[in-house]
C-alpha cells in the first residue's frame, strides 16, 4: 500500500536518500512522488527554502512534506532538510572548490 514504507533507519547522506527514494519510488503516492521529484531536481531549493514555500511550489499541503520524511525514516521534514543544508549551504567553500575572481580557492575566515 502506498505510503506504508517506513525505513528502520533514515539515510544519513544525500546519496543514501537518493538511493532510498529510487528504490521505493514506485511505492509512493502521487503527492509523495512530487516531493521526491523536487528533492532530486532542486536540491539547493530544498536546502534553503521554507517548507511552506516548497509545499506551495508543488501545490501540496505542507503535511505532505512531513509525511514524505516519515516514510523515509525521518522524524520531521526539517530533519531530512538538514541533509541538504549540510551538503549545499554549510560546507566550507574550500571543500566545494569555489574559486574567487583571482583564481584562488575561497576560504573561510
Amino acid at each position: 500500500m502506498a505510503n506504508r514504507i517506513v525505513l528502520t533507519r533514515a539515510p544519513d547522506s544525500i546519496d543514501g536518500l537518493r538511493q532510498a527514494m529510487q528504490a521505493h519510488y514506485d511505492e509512493l503516492s502521487p503527492r509523495l512522488k512530487q516531493v521526491a521529484g523536487l528533492l532530486m531536481r532542486e536540491p539547493q531549493a530544498v536546502a534553503t527554502g521554507a517548507s511552506r514555500d516548497l509545499a506551495a511550489a508543488l501545490g501540496v499541503p505542507q503535511s505532505t512534506l512531513t509525511r514524505f520524511a516519515k516514510v523515509l525514516g525521518y522524524a520531521t521534514f526539517k530533519e531530512l532538510q538538514a541533509l541538504f543544508r549540510t551538503q549545499y549551504v554549510d560546507r566550507p567553500a574550500t571543500f566545494m572548490g569555489i574559486k574567487r575572481a583571482d583564481g584562488r580557492v575561497a576560504t573561510r575566515n
